[in-house]
C-alpha cells in the first residue's frame, strides 16, 4: 500500500569505524527497508562510509565494506557515526574536517552508543543536548567537562541525534520517523518488527533493572549518582527513606555485601572505565572515584583487580 510518495526521500550515511556496533547499524537500516516496503517507494536510501574503502570489522567480529569514503561527493542529509568502546582514542584530523564540513552543508549528525567522542572531538557538540552509552558516560565528562552529557535512551536536537545503544536506536529513528512521516508509519514499522513499544526519548537508560528490591536499586542509583563524592551510609539510607540497619539487611539478602563494599565496587569499576578510556593521571582518576589519596585507590583497586592501577592500564593499553 503506497501510503507517501518519493519526494520526501531522505539519504542517510552511516560513518563506521573499526569495531562498530553491529546491532546499532542493522536497528537503524532494517527500520529503512521496512518504512520502504510499507510505503510503497523509496523514502530512505542509505549507504556506509569508511575512512577508507578497507573492510571494517564489527565488535562482533563480521566485516562490511563500505560503499564509499569520506572523499564522497554524495550528499547527505544526515550522517550518523557508529563507532567503537575505543572510540575515545579517535585522532583523524581528516575526519573531524570532513564531519565539520557536513555540518556546514546543512547535514544533520548523529552519535550512535559512542559515536559522540568523534563528534566532541571535531568540535560539533557544543549548545546541543545528547546522550551516549553509560559506559562511556563517566570518561567523557572527565574530558569535556564543558559538555553536559544525559543519561536519556536518545537526543533529537535539532541537527543533532544521539542515542545509547544499539536497541536505543530503534527507539530513536521511529520517532525521527514519526517527525518527518507521521506516526501512522512509525506504528506500522513497529508491528511488522513485533516490538512491543518503540520508548520516547525522555527515558532514562536503566542500569540496574535486574536489583528485585526496589529499595536496594534506589540505593544502587543515589551511589551511582555520587561517585566523585560518596555518600555515608546514613544518607543513602535516608534517600531511601529506611534505616541504616534495614538498607544492611536488604544488601545482604539481596546483593550479598553491604552497601559500602557494593560502593566500593561501584567505584573501582569506574576507575576501569577511566583507566581505559582517559588519559587522566592516576591521582585524577582516584579523586573522580571519590578517594581521598592515591594511596588508598591503588590499594582498594590492587586488592580487587590483583594488578596495580598503572600496571592495568599498561596492559590494557598494549
Amino acid at each position: 500500500m503506497k501510503l507517501l510518495d518519493q519526494k520526501n526521500e531522505l539519504v542517510f550515511g552511516f560513518f563506521l569505524t573499526e569495531g562498530f556496533s553491529l546491532p546499532a547499524y542493522t536497528s537503524i537500516a532494517e527500520t529503512f527497508r521496512i518504512a520502504n516496503d510499507i510505503a510503497g517507494c523509496t523514502l530512505f536510501r542509505w549507504y556506509t562510509i569508511g575512512r577508507t574503502t578497507d573492510l571494517l570489522r564489527s565488535a562482533s567480529n563480521l566485516s562490511v565494506r563500505p560503499d564509499m569514503d569520506i572523499t564522497t561527493t554524495t550528499s547527505f542529509h544526515q550522517v550518523a557515526i557508529i563507532s567503537s568502546l575505543n572510540s575515545h582514542q579517535y585522532q583523524d584530523k581528516t575526519t573531524f574536517q570532513w564531519l565539520r564540513r557536513l555540518n556546514n552543508q546543512g547535514c544533520a549528525l548523529g552519535g550512535i552508543t559512542s559515536g559522540c567522542w568523534i563528534l566532541a572531538k571535531a568540535n560539533l557538540l557544543k549548545g546541543y543536548r545528547f546522550t551516549l552509552h553509560w559506559q562511556d558516560s563517566q570518561a567523557f565528562k572527565e574530558s569535556y567537562p564543558e559538555l553536559p552529557v544525559s543519561d536519556t535512551l536518545y537526543e533529537i536536537d535539532r541537527n543533532r541525534f544521539s542515542c545509547a545503544s544499539g536497541l536505543a536506536a530503534l527507539d530513536m529513528v521511529l520517532q525521527m520517523i514519526v517527525d518527518r512521516y507521521g506516526y501512522e508509519l512509525a506504528q506500522k514499522i513497529n508491528d511488522r518488527l513485533i516490538n512491543e513499544r518503540f520508548r520516547s526519548g525522555n527515558e532514562h537508560q536503566v542500569l540496574y533493572r535486574h536489583l528485585p528490591n526496589p529499595t536496594v536499586k534506589q540505593a544502587v542509583e543515589a551511589m551511582d549518582k555520587n561517585i566523585e563524592m560518596p555518600l555515608s551510609l546514613d544518607k543513602v539510607a535516608s534517600q531511601c527513606s529506611v534505616s541504616s540497619r534495614q538498607l544492611l539487611r536488604l544488601f545482604k539478602t539481596h546483593v550479598g555485601a553491604s552497601p559500602q563494599q557494593h560502593y566500593l565496587t561501584l567505584r573501582l569499576d569506574k576507575a576501569v572505565l577511566l583507566l581505559q578510556q582517559t588519559n587522566l593521571t592516576m591521582t585524577e582518576i582516584a579523586i573522580a572515584t571519590g578517594f581521598a589519596n592515591l594511596s588508598y585507590f591503588s590499594v582498594a583497586f590492587s586488592k580487587r583487580a590483583l594488578i596495580s592501577p598503572s600496571r592495568y592500564r599498561k596492559k590494557y593499553q598494549t
